[in-house]
């Protein structure tokens, strides 16, 4: 088929797709998992690009293994895309899913700032820190232990300043 029309054709009708089969977790956990695996055909940015959208809405999935299978696959999409399509398409989808109204939404958006933090330049990293640190003060403790999960995820790229300033107060906010 090519990553072409996997882009153009096959990813929106998947994403059709989505809400005949919201019903089927076993579907849908595949789809997750699969969409994922996509990112190995689809190399170009604005054809990985094209699985956001139906991540996105997999990601507020009420099974867990859907969500957990989503924000994996979001994850790999993540790690593919330059800072341009990061900016443009992925940070306005985390930040979507950091004010969710699911918690498990919020966790989703601590991993996936995580992931491309080391992507980002100094403005968005700073952003990034702050929304972190917002987010491992949430209500839910949910949140807060998905928001801890993520520290290893962050503190490698974290320069020794940063570390200081970011990490510890999230620490200790956290014990």
């Amino acid at each position: 088929m090519g990553p072409e029309r996997t882009a153009d054709e096959l990813v929106p009708m998947l994403t059709e797709l989505i809400d005949k089969i919201d019903c089927n977790p076993e579907l849908m956990m595949h789809l997750s998992e699969q969409l994922g695996n996509l990112t190995e055909i689809l190399h170009d940015n604005d054809h990985v690009v094209q699985l956001c959208d139906p991540l996105e809405v997999m990601v507020g999935n009420d099974d867990q293994v859907v969500r957990e299978k989503a924000i994996k696959s979001l994850r790999k999409v993540g790690q593919m895309l330059d800072l341009e399509k990061i900016k443009e398409k992925y940070l306005p989808l985390i930040k979507r899913q950091r004010k969710g109204d699911l918690f498990s939404m919020r966790i989703a958006a601590c991993f996936l700032y995580a992931d491309i933090y080391q992507k980002l330049d100094d403005e968005n990293q700073t952003v990034v820190r702050k929304k972190l640190t917002k987010l491992s003060k949430d209500d839910t403790p949910m949140v807060r232990r998905g928001a801890a999960q993520s520290i290893p995820l962050i503190s490698k790229s974290l320069t020794v300043p940063h570390a200081k300033e970011f990490l510890m107060p999230i620490i200790e906010a956290l014990l």
